[in-house]
């Protein structure tokens, strides 16, 4: 674990962001680097959506040769070819911020099966109308389309100018008759016990020394929650106490660490910001609770997983109690489906 470099930058310049001053730092290289280490990665990502539109078609509920595919944040839009060479959907439309991602998908854009993959470049929340209408173009009026927003969310709270969370998908729903729409991100620690981690936990790392661990994770929490862990948070024996959710965030951020182009870029985002649950009720509540099916599926990413134990990381309840608690829930997967008949009025709602 390269703690002293990260810890280096805090105590020279502290990152040159807080929370006053963090929307005017230049995060334009690191966000290409981190764009480029997802590139190739479509066929994982698109694994489960595949999955469930193989089931409805199986069920007659999904007509693929109707549909047109949209990606949002894909990188070199690998989940997009992976998802149209195994679906005969019409087509497909790429909203992709990082100019260098959206050069490598426009160089892949004609599919061997005739389909053809559009390219919208720029901010998801300002291109997003641009992109619903490439997308109806493209593919001749489609009445479905299908989005997927892998790892892309979260980062949007403090990267996309005016994006609300209860709003930012209306256009959808609003010019498609269909809607299947698959989220896969990193998110805030669910608040069920049953599920992991309580509202406060301890943690400590056996390499890292307690006044190391409590300063990294003050910086951190400062920056991402405004507020620091508390001045009396070191309890001994290298165990450091802190919100659930602000541990989770320490951890992701020091446990999966790369480099520090790639850390300089994490630190401009929260990983634990993203509430699959209040999004998902969020637009059943303006589209209809008995229209829009939703699923939400929790679980601890691999890589997070095995991080965790190659750090021989250690987490307790606040104060002191035993046994250890698991790996913290990391990620989830929201899947909500509007499928309607052809002719079905749409709502109104035409937000965000």
């Amino acid at each position: 674990m390269r703690i002293p470099e990260i810890i280096k930058e805090i105590q020279l310049n502290g990152l040159n962001s807080t929370p006053e001053n963090a929307g005017d730092v230049d995060y334009s290289a690191s966000r290409r680097a981190y764009s480029a280490s997802f590139e190739g990665e479509g066929e994982r990502k698109v694994s489960f959506v595949l999955e469930d539109l193989r089931q409805l078609v199986l069920e007659g509920r999904f007509d693929p040769g109707n549909a047109v595919a949209l990606s949002i944040g894909g990188a070199d839009g690998s989940d997009l070819r992976a998802l149209l060479q195994k679906m005969p959907i019409r087509g497909g439309v790429l909203l992709e911020y990082a100019r260098e991602a959206a050069a490598a998908a426009r160089a892949k854009a004609d599919l061997e099966g005739g389909q053809r993959i559009e390219v919208v470049e720029g901010d998801a929340t300002q291109k997003k109308g641009e992109a619903v209408d490439v997308a109806l173009n493209c593919s001749g009026g489609a009445k479905t389309v299908i989005v997927m927003c892998f790892g892309v969310l979260h980062e949007l709270p403090t990267r996309s100018p005016d994006y609300r969370e209860d709003r930012f998908f209306d256009i959808f729903f609003s010019k498609f008759e269909s809607v299947l729409l698959y989220c896969a991100e990193p998110c805030a620690v669910p608040a069920f016990d049953y599920l992991g981690w309580p509202d406060e936990v301890e943690i400590r790392l056996p390499d890292l020394p307690e006044w190391k661990l409590r300063l990294v994770a003050d910086h951190i929490c400062l920056q991402r929650f405004g507020v620091g862990v508390s001045e009396d948070s070191a309890r001994g024996g290298g165990w450091v106490v802190m919100r659930s959710n602000q541990a989770v965030e320490v951890l992701h951020k020091l446990i999966r660490f790369q480099d520090m182009q790639r850390f300089r870029h994490e630190m401009g985002e929260r990983l634990t910001s993203f509430n699959g649950a209040t999004m998902g009720r969020a637009i059943q509540a303006s589209f209809g609770v008995n229209d829009v099916e939703m699923e939400l599926m929790y679980r601890t990413s691999t890589g997070f997983r095995d991080a965790y134990r190659e750090h021989g990381v250690e987490a307790r309840a606040s104060g002191g109690q035993w046994p250890l608690l698991p790996p913290p829930i990391t990620h989830c997967r929201l899947i909500l489906r509007r499928l309607r008949q052809s002719g079905a009025p749409l709502c109104p709602t035409e937000g965000g």
